[in-house]
């Protein structure tokens, strides 16, 4: 499809091609380069960095594994981990407010052990959160935000006509979000591949 748009005419500047690791942009950038080495190749999280470096915002981001850290010291189990580690990872993703989990433990108050399990997130997610605040630091998720945050005020300027974005159906509502506020506020075109068998 890039170099069809090439072809056409587009100017290789003018695309922005969009996957979800960074080893398939190094391979999508392999295959092109024969071709052109001027068109943007990024995952969402460069995109974003781009963003809010390009507003001037200097952010400074979390390295280490901290929410590992901290639910080491809570004795949580390998397999809670995972489970607690996806839940603030779609916590944070969805954007939703801290407040959220006082909802969530009126919806569990009958039962004992889901009430209690979100009762320690809650203690985990606040610890690792209050750490961010106070180090000025952000995590991929809060990258996102902040990236959506700087489009959703009409603080970004776009050089595309022609998005495509690869693997769509891993696409979560955040960059979905940040995605059509990007052509939203751009006109730009919009070309996705995407198999709904693994959505």
């Amino acid at each position: 499809k890039v170099l069809y748009l090439l072809n056409q005419g587009i100017k290789a500047n003018e695309i922005l091609v969009i996957s979800f690791t960074n080893a398939s942009v190094k391979n999508f950038i392999d295959k092109i380069k024969k071709y052109t080495t001027n068109i943007d190749v990024f995952t969402f999280h460069k995109l974003s960095l781009n963003i809010i470096k390009n507003k001037g915002i200097k952010v400074r981001i979390l390295k280490d594994n901290l929410l590992d850290i901290i639910m080491c010291k809570y004795n949580i189990n390998s397999q809670n981990k995972k489970v607690i580690e996806s839940f603030i990872h779609l916590f944070k993703s969805k954007n939703l407010p801290f407040s959220m989990f006082d909802l969530y433990l009126n919806q569990t108050s009958k039962n004992k052990e889901k009430n209690q399990f979100i009762k320690i997130i809650k203690k985990i997610y606040f610890e690792y959160n209050d750490f961010l605040v106070k180090k000025q630091l952000i995590d991929f998720d809060d990258m996102i935000n902040l990236a959506y945050e700087l489009v959703d005020n009409n603080t970004f300027v776009s050089k595309y006509k022609y998005i495509l974005v690869d693997e769509y159906q891993d696409t979560s509502l955040i960059k979905f979000k940040l995605l059509k506020k990007i052509l939203d506020i751009s006109d730009s075109k919009l070309i996705v591949v995407g198999d709904d068998r693994q959505s």
